[in-house]
C-alpha cells in the first residue's frame, strides 16, 4: 500500500502547494515558488539550492489496536484476545461498541446472537474479591449459577455465570474478572438462555482463555481511575 499512497501524494502535490511535515511551506530563494517535497535539494525552475526543510515537531503514533486474522492486539492496555473461528466478528469501532457498552474496549459477535466484550479499568485498592462483589449483570430475578477461582494468562481470575431476565427474556451471562496490578479486566459474554449449548460454552471458554498479557504486568500510566463499570443490559438485536 505504501507505493500507492506515495504516488497519490505526489499527484496531489502537482496541483496544490505541499505542506512540509512541520506544517510550513518552503519558499524558493530566487523564484519565490513553493517546494512540493522536503526531498528536493535544488529548485527545478531556477536551479537555486533550497534551504533545509523544517525539523519535524510531531511523530505519528501507532494505532491503539490491531487485528491480525483471528487475533486482536491491544497496544494501549497490552493484551491480546482470539476469536474461536471466522464466524465470530470483532467489533472495534467506538460507534458500534456504544451499542453494547460505552466502556467496552473490544467486542465479538457470533451471528447476531452471542456476544462477548472486554472492559478495562484501573482501580487501585480494589481487590479481585471486592471487584467480583461489585460487578453484577443488570438483570431481573438474577441467580448466580457458578463462581470459581481461576488463572488466566498466569493472573488471578474469577469466573462467574449468571442467569436472569431482561424484558421477559431469560439470559445467561458468563463473567470472567482478571486482576493485573491495579488493572481490572472484565471478559463478559452473553446470549439468551435457550441458545446456550456445549458449542457456545466451549467457544466462550476459548475467548476467555485466549486472553494474554503482551507487556510487563504493570498498569499503563495514562489510564484514568474510575468506578467499577456494571455489566450492560443484554442486546436484543
Amino acid at each position: 500500500m505504501r507505493p500507492v499512497v506515495f504516488l497519490v501524494v505526489l499527484t496531489v502535490g502537482l496541483f496544490f502547494p505541499c505542506v512540509s511535515p512541520a506544517g510550513s511551506l518552503r519558499d524558493f530563494p530566487r523564484c519565490g515558488k513553493r517546494a512540493f517535497s522536503d526531498e528536493w535539494i535544488y529548485c527545478p525552475w531556477c536551479g537555486a539550492k533550497l534551504p533545509p526543510p523544517p525539523i519535524r515537531t510531531t511523530v505519528d503514533l501507532p494505532s491503539e489496536y490491531e487485528v491480525l486474522g483471528n487475533l486482536y492486539l491491544n497496544k494501549k492496555y497490552q493484551f491480546s484476545l482470539e476469536r474461536p473461528s471466522a464466524d465470530w466478528h470483532f467489533i472495534t469501532e467506538q460507534k458500534d461498541l456504544k451499542g453494547l457498552n460505552s466502556d467496552a474496549t473490544v467486542a465479538l459477535e457470533l451471528e447476531d446472537r452471542v456476544y462477548s466484550m472486554v472492559i478495562v479499568e484501573k482501580l487501585p485498592g480494589v481487590s479481585l474479591e471486592k471487584y467480583a462483589r461489585l460487578v453484577t449483570p443488570s438483570l431481573e430475578d438474577i441467580v448466580l449459577l457458578s463462581d470459581e477461582k481461576a488463572k488466566i494468562s498466569g493472573l488471578p481470575a474469577r469466573k462467574r455465570i449468571w442467569q436472569g431476565k431482561h424484558d421477559e427474556l431469560l439470559f445467561r451471562f458468563f463473567c470472567t474478572l482478571i486482576a493485573r496490578g491495579d488493572m481490572r479486566f472484565q471478559i463478559v459474554s452473553w446470549c439468551v438462555d435457550s441458545g446456550v449449548n456445549k458449542k457456545v460454552r466451549d467457544q466462550i471458554g476459548f475467548i476467555e482463555n485466549s486472553f494474554k498479557i503482551l507487556g510487563p504486568k504493570t498498569a499503563p500510566p495514562s489510564v484514568e481511575v474510575a468506578e467499577p463499570k456494571p455489566v450492560p443490559e443484554p442486546s436484543r438485536k
